[in-house]
């Protein structure tokens, strides 16, 4: 036999050897076929005894594989991987390896090697299982604590060989354990959910990120900055991030006790969290009434150690940035468990000592606030006190006039929503201060003192110093600025209260002395007699003497009457409600101290004069311009809403100038300087001229629907005319009745209309209609 010859043959027993390990050994022989059919459908019988193994009793496990070994430990309700690392498990991943092995039904049971039965190599049972799972079973009062070991063999198309420790059969069983423990790793079975610790249960943090490091106490509730830093910690941010920690998920398990952190940038981590939590009081997990709780000297010492939870980010995952490297260490254990966390949530992570700070300038609440004092340079100072629910000022500082709730309240509310922009840690102050606010609240036994500063490099912003604090918060000029207004600004801005039902008057008399009078009826049991009483009730006797029959006489009114406008049938009662509304109560918008200006003049101001029964009446003069405004009996100018001095200039005669309805138009004529043109409404509905010309229908259309029923915006001064240029429209009714209206030419903004003797003002929409063009156009080529 040559060497060449050799070689081939060589090759051949080893196609032949590789064949035989990797295809005949692994595949399914006829005797494993015909196991397979035979016991298709068969529910098989229980490997263990109801009373030999109960899955609730197993309290740790050991699973050996080739390639791992890994120990499973049931803590209290919770599993938990023990060793090589501890981790926290899925539950439910975990309760269902000793169910499965609890709940094991072999088909078929042989002796290996026996007769055609396989060898124990044959089904991988030796020399080396392919797994062995060890069930460490709790004691009970039979007995003590035993383990229980189940080796795992090949694995069929659902079904699997198995031996149990001291056993020498070997056990056809479902697959479904196989699959479990054999296409399973320990990474499928732990929890990818960090759980972490809320802020209630928190007591302190420490933050590291680009080589910034800082820390965060809780005391009596409230968090602080730990030294070299100061300052209050707004809780919601603590809260925030914690439950950012808390919520983290896993994107994948990479690496248990790596050789080397280096790798995944761990050895000097960009970014940590240290949380800690306290041990618990001794008093608050003992009943106080418990017998076995010590008394006196034998009270023992709490020797519990707080908890700590750190979490260690490090470089990213790839060059997509899209993940990190991180570590969970709790308690000690879970710092040699790496593994990736997605971007978004390593982001949140990411605080700086200033995102920490609270940016309250006083952590009052509003409603608590009972005492506010305002001492401001070149202002008076402001001290008011609040009584059920209402501002007043003390009485050691009245001013002469009544607070405005609303007014002060709303300061109040300002200060506590000022919100610091920046910070300025270990400010000391220089000269004077700005302004100082004293808020006092029942609750407290000492008040916040604010003091504000001016800043010298931002002329925009104030400088607040709470109380004996160090860190400076630096709040908005626009947030604080309430704090420098005058005395005025807290004064009551109700300055007329009238029941609207007790007016049978209003006269408005406008700049260009033009004058509405409205009057109305009042109940007749509401009006005072001759001498200014209501009328004393008469005697019983009387009553019965003259007191009608209820079946003659009707009920007396009990709300006032319709309002009338004199001189008119009717008038834009729409208008008078509006003004009546806006009118009843007037708040000022605000006070006007007197260096802004006089106050209006009856002469260039609407007067409104306001009649109630039973008292004076009351005279209020108003700017439509500026606003500014007076009223009987206060001395002092104020500003009105914008609503109110809209409603004193509206149009209140009736605004509907040509009460007509379409039917009861004959013709339109259309005078233009060029053209007239006559328009009429034929049976069938179009719009018909009196020559050949084509009438646009929709511009007639518009114009009919326009004159019948005419609205007008505003009566003009009596004489007022139209210039030459305009358009006349002369419209004839069936009745043989004529209305000629004068339409102003456009350049006579407002754009205006005579009809008869009276101008108007219209509408850029009237007009329109009013002067659309009436003949269609011919197209080109036609």
């Amino acid at each position: 036999m040559n060497f060449k010859t050799t070689i081939i043959l060589l090759v051949l027993l080893l196609f032949v050897s590789a064949y035989f390990v990797f295809v005949e050994i692994k595949s399914d022989t006829t005797h494993d076929r015909e196991q397979i059919r035979s016991d298709r459908g068969k529910k098989g019988e229980l490997l263990f005894a109801a009373d030999k193994l109960a899955a609730g009793s197993v309290v740790e496990l050991r699973i050996k594989k080739p390639d791992e070994t890994v120990t499973l430990a049931k803590e209290g309700t919770d599993w938990w991987q023990t060793d090589p690392v501890r981790w926290a498990l899925n539950t439910w991943d975990a309760n269902k390896i000793p169910q499965m092995v609890a709940d094991l039904r072999y088909v078929q049971k042989f002796t290996p090697g026996k007769g055609d039965a396989p060898s124990l190599e044959k089904v991988q049972l030796a020399p080396a299982a392919r797994a062995v799972v060890e069930l460490k079973v709790e004691g009970d009062d039979s007995g003590d604590a035993r383990t229980v070991v189940v080796s795992l063999g090949r694995k069929l198309v659902g079904q699997g060989y198995v031996m149990i420790d001291g056993d020498p059969l070997v056990y056809v069983v479902g697959s479904e354990m196989h699959d479990k423990i054999l296409d399973s790793s320990i990474n499928d079975w732990r929890n990818k959910a960090i759980d972490g610790v809320k802020e209630g249960q928190a007591d302190h943090v420490r933050l590291v990120h680009g080589g910034e490091a800082f820390e965060a106490a809780k005391s009596d509730g409230d968090w602080s900055l730990v030294a070299p830093h100061s300052g209050r910690v707004d809780r919601k941010v603590v809260s925030t991030l914690l439950d950012g920690v808390d919520g983290l998920y896993v994107t994948k398990f990479i690496a248990d006790r790596p050789e080397d952190l280096t790798t995944f940038g761990l050895d000097k981590p960009d970014r940590v969290v240290v949380i800690r939590k306290p041990a618990p009081d001794p008093a608050a997990t003992q009943p106080a009434d418990d017998p076995e709780t010590p008394s006196g000297d034998e009270s023992p010492s709490n020797t519990s150690e707080p908890e700590h939870y750190t979490l260690r980010v490090g470089s990213t995952v790839d060059l997509t940035n899209e993940g990190f490297f991180a570590t969970w260490e709790q308690a000690g254990q879970g710092a040699d468990v790496v593994f990736s966390l997605p971007k978004s949530s390593v982001e949140k992570l990411h605080k700086k000592v200033d995102d920490l700070r609270d940016p309250r300038i006083t952590i009052m609440d509003a409603s608590d606030v009972s005492q506010l004092k305002i001492v401001a340079a070149g202002q008076a100072e402001r001290f008011l006190v609040r009584t059920e629910d209402r501002w007043q000022f003390e009485p050691g500082s009245d001013p002469g006039f009544a607070a405005d709730n609303g007014e002060t309240a709303a300061m109040v509310t300002a200060i506590m929503d000022a919100k610091a922009e920046g910070y300025r840690p270990h400010f000391e102050p220089a000269g004077e201060p700005a302004a100082t606010v004293t808020l006092g609240a029942l609750a407290r036994p000492e008040p916040d003192v604010l003091t504000l500063y001016a800043v010298k490099d931002d002329k925009n912003k104030h400088l607040v110093i709470r109380n004996n604090e160090s860190t400076g918060y630096l709040v908005k000029e626009d947030d604080l600025s309430r704090l420098f207004g005058p005395l005025s600004d807290l004064r009551d801005r109700l300055v007329l209260d009238i029941e609207k039902d007790t007016i049978g008057r209003v006269t408005l008399r406008r700049p260009d002395e033009v004058e509405f009078v409205f009057d109305r009826e009042l109940p007749p049991s509401a009006l005072p007699d001759e001498a200014g009483q209501v009328p004393a009730q008469a005697t019983a006797e009387d009553s019965e003497a003259t007191a009608p029959r209820p079946d003659t006489q009707p009920a007396a009114p009990t709300v006032p009457g319709p309002w009338t406008l004199t001189g008119q049938e009717k008038f834009e009662t729409s208008a008078l409600d509006d003004l009546i509304n806006n009118l009843l109560p007037l708040r000022a918008t605000k006070w006007l101290p007197g260096d802004s200006g006089p106050p209006p003049s009856s002469s260039d101001a609407y007067r409104l004069v306001v009649q109630p029964r039973g008292a004076e009446d009351v005279t209020v003069l108003i700017d439509a311009t500026t606003r500014r405004a007076s009223v009987t009996g206060i001395d002092m100018a104020f500003e009105v809403s914008e609503s109110l001095s809209e409603a004193v200039d509206a149009e209140f005669r009736h605004r509907t100038v040509l009460p007509l309805s379409t039917t009861d138009i004959e013709t339109v004529s259309v005078s233009r300087s060029d053209a007239t043109v006559i328009l009429k409404k034929d049976d069938n509905g179009d719009f018909t001229g009196d020559g050949s010309e084509k009438i646009d229908q929709s511009a007639a259309g518009g114009l009919f629907d326009t004159l019948a029923g005419l609205r007008v915006e505003r009566y003009l001064a009596q004489g007022a005319t139209t210039k030459d240029g305009g358009i006349t429209i002369n419209v004839t009714l069936k009745d043989g009745q004529s209305h000629v209206v004068s339409v102003a030419a456009g350049d006579q903004e407002p754009y205006r209309i005579t009809i008869g003797s009276r101008a108007y003002n219209i509408s850029v929409d009237v007009f329109d209609k009013l002067t659309a063009p009436l003949i269609e156009k011919e197209e080109d080529g036609e």
